[in-house]
């Protein structure tokens, strides 16, 4: 019997010794710090022009952060809905301290993209002139929990925009019936593109290149001033440090 307690004891003494210490070597003893990131969206509308002449992020209703640990494992994740459209989420949440985390947050409306992980994100929709797509997203690296503090993260948008316009279409609507007006203006315009069809939040690069329809639908805007008109307006996923090349073809029906 006392042999038996010895093995177990030496066994215990194996098993003490195979803890793992924190990142840094510093002692961990389950310490927690609470922090709070303030997420606010870059809505400037220089970085866009819209079917709808919106572009101020007006639809945004939905939100959602992902906290990953050294090993990329999700360590906290909080999707919300706000019931009206706003610029500005505050999360705050408990870190443990002295460990290294990545953070990734995204704002868009409600549906528009699947969001269940946010290193893959994609769209659920291919209709154009849509301002529901509009989207914005920020990856925080590298962050080291060691005090309990309050910091501000800006969003943007993760997207080239593709726009097709024309600059006659008012000389059309002068010179022609309306018969034969309604004959040449197109009711709808398709774009066959080969275009990134994910997402990755965390490294901020566009991915999965797919060849998709995108339909329009008639839309026609025209800004105060402008010569031109929108007659398509998508947004496409694009990488933020490279460039995405991109195969488009169009049609109007």
């Amino acid at each position: 019997m006392k042999k038996a307690l010895f093995i177990l004891a030496s066994a215990a003494l194996l098993l003490m010794g195979c803890v793992k210490e924190p990142a840094g070597g510093a002692t961990d003893k389950g310490e927690t710090i609470e922090v709070s990131f303030v997420t606010t969206i870059e809505k400037s509308a220089a970085t866009k022009a819209v079917t709808d002449n919106d572009g101020h992020a007006a639809n945004v209703n939905h939100w959602v952060v992902e906290v990953r640990d050294e090993q990329n494992d999700l360590f906290f994740r909080e999707e919300r809905d706000v019931p009206t459209a706003t610029l500005q989420q505050v999360y705050t949440f408990k870190l443990f301290k002295n460990q290294t985390y990545s953070l990734q947050f995204w704002a868009d409306t409600k549906n528009a993209y699947d969001t269940h992980d946010l290193t893959a994100v994609s769209r659920n929709v291919w209709t154009a002139n849509a301002d529901s797509l509009d989207a914005f997203s920020c990856n925080v690296a590298n962050y080291t929990s060691l005090v309990s503090e309050s910091k501000n993260v800006t969003l943007y948008r993760p997207f080239a925009q593709l726009n097709i316009i024309t600059c006659d279409l008012d000389e059309l609507k002068a010179k022609a019936k309306e018969a034969t007006y309604t004959k040449y203006a197109p009711e709808e315009l398709q774009v066959v593109a080969e275009i990134p069809t994910k997402f990755n939040v965390q490294t901020q690069a566009a991915g999965d290149v797919e060849e998709r329809v995108i339909t329009a639908e008639k839309s026609y805007a025209q800004f105060a001033g402008a010569p031109e008109t929108t007659l398509f307006m998508d947004y496409i996923f694009a990488s933020k440090e490279e460039a995405d090349i991109l195969n488009i073809d169009f049609k109007t029906m």
